[in-house]
């Protein structure tokens, strides 16, 4: 399949928080499927095939980002009942303790009430997740005594610059109201005891499933289970190569995330098929707001005048200086009024003849963004943002 570009969250989260129902369709469709319902409704993205590379930076740091979206849609019986419910899985940003952005999985179930479908409960499958430069995460469905649990085994590894391992294995049935929690264990650590082994090995059994291998190998592989949706980070082969670079001060490749969703295969990706990514470090933010001592001073009007109507490309880019890449990108956020809080940016933007600031930079939001950025533009931060991060440029 081929291979999506990244687009950035702050241009296409427009809808972070899924609404608590969908209205069903016209009156014609009302026996419309709850995926289709789902599907047609929701503002949120659903993914079925994603690769993102992933990179270290200058500093010898994993690029941490962030990802929103659902990552399977799934119409099934899960208590038994007689009555299908919509399972979906969703990967979304949050936040932890320390006020660190972090990525989530979570289970959902919808239900159709009336001529709507309603959100009835969710769980948290795994939390933290692809912090570390390897990782598997699966989540499959299991049958019970009375009905299916939903599993979630995650595996996150450091291995390029340093040694250790995070698993869980997470576990959930539904009771037709509520889902409740058949397990729950999470641990970390370089190596692990036999009392470790253990409690791995009795969250596993919990689900009735008893493999001969827990943690180092997966649950999925050694049973042949069915997926709902995996995520894999690969690393790659020449580390030497990556580490050179590092100690060059170059951003360096190490290795891709991949997502695949096994549930919808046959539907497109929502947001011209591609999944919505952020970056979460604070020096390579949207719109990002330079050195207060930069002075910026170029001829013309514009960078790239037409960044709203045409997709800029790598071969153009080439030709630009890093400032003139770090306007061309600032830019589309000015031609919409976005107010700079940055001194330099500032003074530049309110040099051109055709800005108008009117929006602040805190107003400024993902949801904000998402309204007003058309399709070119969105596309166009996401290709600046990658020639950037490839180049090392402007804080990448």
């Amino acid at each position: 399949m081929k291979r999506t570009k990244v687009i950035l969250a702050a241009v296409l989260a427009g809808s972070l928080m899924i609404s608590a129902a969908f209205p069903a369709a016209a009156e014609e469709n009302t026996e419309a499927t709850l995926v289709d319902l789902f599907y047609t409704y929701s503002k949120d993205n659903l993914i079925v095939e994603y690769y993102d590379s992933n990179y270290l930076t200058e500093e010898g740091r994993l690029q941490q980002k962030s990802y929103n979206g659902f990552l399977a849609l799934s119409q099934t019986d899960l208590d038994w009942d007689g009555t299908e419910e919509l399972l979906a899985i969703r990967l979304k940003p949050d936040t932890d303790e320390a006020g660190n952005t972090v990525n989530t999985l979570v289970a959902e179930i919808y239900q159709r009430k009336d001529n709507t479908l309603q959100r009835g409960t969710q769980y948290t499958l795994a939390e933290n997740i692809l912090a570390y430069d390897a990782a598997r995460i699966d989540v499959f469905a299991v049958n019970g005594q009375s009905g299916q649990f939903i599993c979630c085994e995650a595996l996150d590894s450091a291995s390029l610059l340093a040694d250790g391992v995070t698993w869980s294995m997470r576990a959930a049935g539904y009771d037709g109201t509520s889902l409740y929690e058949v397990s729950d264990v999470s641990m970390s650590g370089s190596d692990f005891s036999e009392e470790d082994i253990a409690k791995a090995r009795g969250a596993v059994n919990a689900v009735g499933l008893y493999p001969e291998t827990v943690i180092r190998s997966s649950v999925a592989d050694q049973y042949d289970l069915g997926l709902l949706c995996t995520i894999r980070r690969y690393l790659i082969s020449d580390y030497e190569n990556v580490q050179a670079a590092v100690s060059a001060g170059q951003a360096q490749q190490y290795g891709e995330t991949w997502f695949k969703n096994y549930m919808n295969p046959n539907r497109e990706n929502k947001f011209n098929k591609e999944f919505a990514v952020e970056l979460t470090e604070s020096t390579v933010q949207t719109g990002t707001d330079s050195a207060d001592n930069v002075h910026y001073s170029f001829d013309g009007d514009y960078i790239i005048a037409d960044s709203d109507s045409r997709y800029i490309t790598e071969e153009e880019l080439g030709r630009l200086s890093a400032d003139e890449i770090l306007l061309a990108r600032n830019e589309i956020y000015a031609k919409h009024g976005r107010i700079f809080n940055d001194a330099a940016l500032n003074e530049y933007f309110r040099s051109r003849s055709w800005y108008q600031p009117s929006v602040a930079g805190s107003d400024f939001t993902d949801e904000y963004a998402a309204s007003v950025f058309n399709a070119y533009e969105i596309t166009n931060i996401s290709t600046l943002v990658t020639y950037e991060k490839a180049h090392g440029l402007n804080g990448y």
